[in-house]
């Protein structure tokens, strides 16, 4: 992020466009998507289990936490969202504290 910052002089953007890496949620089997929530960190939320998308959104709160703002009020952030098989999208997203500490609703068009 803070590379990404340095690239536009240290702002914030008005559009990001992700595709994080999702290779080891996609590796991963029944058994490693149930755990508990209790296991978090205490620096903004993240667990060891969230999605890369979702310790993005951690970050970025984190982030605006600090003054510092990823995405300008009003930006917009696209992402791919993988979708296995028996999941609906609402399950594959950031959970609300994540989009609620991030700025960041969930929305389309």
């Amino acid at each position: 992020r803070e590379r990404a910052r340095d690239a536009i002089g240290g702002g914030s953007f008005d559009v990001i466009v992700t595709d994080p890496p999702y290779g080891i949620r996609e590796a991963m089997g029944s058994e490693d998507d149930d755990h508990d929530d209790d296991d978090r960190h205490e620096a903004g939320g993240a667990s060891s289990y969230d999605s890369p998308l979702t310790k993005l959104f951690y970050a970025m709160g984190r982030d605006r936490d600090a003054g510092m703002p990823l995405l300008k009020v009003g930006g917009r952030l696209a992402a791919f969202v993988p979708v296995r098989e028996g999941e609906c999208l609402e399950d594959c997203l950031p959970n609300l504290e994540a989009r609620v500490m991030a700025g960041v609703g969930v929305g389309g068009g």
